[in-house]
């Protein structure tokens, strides 16, 4: 046990520096366990201590290596797309032929989609950025085809829906107003 089992509330920033070291250096721990570690101590001491520390101590830091992306060939994607469910072809297809990110992708409206200038428009993408982006020419015929069995859906829809099916169930017209929270029967 390090330190001997001693109370934190003993301990000084000495002795945090040598104990973050020593997870480097004696326990090879990765860059992310040693920052845990760290961030521990910094609440420790701030909330239950009530002694705060310097988080600019001198210890050995563990290195962080960069994560070098996965890069498939032409071959490779054309592999994968051809194995997507159908389901979701399209948009692995359109993150694929435009570069999005998958919650740029999940974001697409229609009204985005520029068929004249063959590009999407982007709105509020990473870092709350908005921007124009190519689209690729072979995307545009299943993108046509996909909008016109797209309908406008909004909250609204959900609740005419609901009424229509209840109608259609033999609801009273009284009980769908009151469920609605209608005060015109009108207006229902």
């Amino acid at each position: 046990m390090f330190n001997n089992k001693q109370h934190p509330d003993k301990f000084s920033e000495p002795e945090i520096e040598t104990f973050l070291t020593y997870l480097i250096v004696q326990r090879n721990v990765v860059a992310k366990t040693q920052a845990i570690a760290l961030n521990a101590f910094s609440f420790l001491y701030k909330y239950i201590i009530g002694r705060p520390i310097n988080l600019n101590m001198k210890f050995n830091r563990a290195s962080t290596t960069p994560k070098l992306p996965i890069v498939l060939t032409k071959n490779e994607v054309s592999l994968l797309l051809s194995n997507v469910d159908t389901k979701f072809k399209l948009t692995a297809e359109i993150m694929y032929g435009s570069g999005l990110r998958l919650m740029e992708t999940m974001r697409l409206r229609i009204q985005d989609i520029d068929y004249d200038f063959s590009s999407i428009l982007i709105w509020q993408g990473k870092g709350n950025k908005n921007r124009r982006v190519k689209l690729t020419p072979e995307l545009l015929p299943p993108l046509k085809v996909h909008s016109k069995h797209v309908k406008n859906v909004t909250s609204h829809t959900l609740r005419h829906s609901f009424a229509t099916h209840l109608l259609q169930r033999g609801a009273d017209i009284r009980t769908i107003q009151e469920q609605l929270g209608h005060t015109d029967i009108r207006t229902t």
